[in-house]
C-alpha cells in the first residue's frame, strides 16, 4: 500500500523527468551563417529615432464607463470602478498622461463632442490645437457575478 505524500510525490517526479526529456528535444542549434542578411525598408508608421530617444505619452482623456442601465452595474458603481482603475494603471505604469477625467453625462459628453470636432479640425490643417490623443470610454452590457470559498491557511509562509 502507497502512502498519500509518496505517492504525490513520484507524480511529481514523473512530470518533472517527462518535461525535461520532451523539451530535451528542442535543443538543435541554428547556424546562423546560413541567413543572409539584408535591409529592410522603413515603415511609414515607424517612430522616428528622435521619437524614441525623447518618447512623449500621448495625452488621454477619460470618459466614466456607462454602467448602460444595468442594476447590477448601478448597485456596485462598476463603470465607476472600473474607471478609478484603469486611470491609476495608465498614470503609475507611465503608458499615458491622464489630462483629465470627466464623467458620463449629457454635459460632458457634448463638451467632449465639441473637443473632438476641433481635433479633427486641426489634423485636418495641420495645425496643434493642443488638444489630447485619445478619449477613453466603455459601456458594460453584461453585468454577473460569482463567489468562491476558499479555506483560510493555518500556517505562516
Amino acid at each position: 500500500m502507497f502512502k498519500k505524500g509518496l505517492l504525490f510525490k513520484g507524480a511529481k517526479l514523473a512530470l518533472a523527468l517527462g518535461i525535461s526529456f520532451g523539451l530535451s528535444g528542442c535543443g538543435h542549434s541554428i547556424k546562423l551563417a546560413e541567413y543572409k542578411k539584408f535591409e529592410a525598408e522603413q515603415s511609414q508608421y515607424a517612430p522616428s529615432a528622435n521619437e524614441i530617444s525623447n518618447p512623449q505619452l500621448p495625452k488621454v482623456v477619460m470618459l466614466d464607463i456607462d454602467n448602460n442601465n444595468l442594476k447590477l452595474a448601478k448597485k456596485a458603481s462598476l463603470g465607476k470602478s472600473i474607471s478609478t482603475n484603469l486611470n491609476t494603471n495608465l498614470a503609475q505604469k507611465r503608458i499615458a498622461n491622464i489630462v483629465y477625467r470627466v464623467g458620463s453625462n449629457a454635459n460632458n459628453a457634448q463638451m467632449l463632442n465639441k473637443e473632438i470636432k476641433a481635433a479633427e479640425l486641426g489634423r485636418r490643417l495641420g495645425v496643434d490645437v493642443g488638444q489630447v490623443d485619445y478619449l477613453i470610454t466603455g459601456q458594460l452590457s453584461n453585468v454577473s457575478y460569482d463567489y468562491d470559498i476558499v479555506e483560510g491557511l493555518n500556517s505562516l509562509l
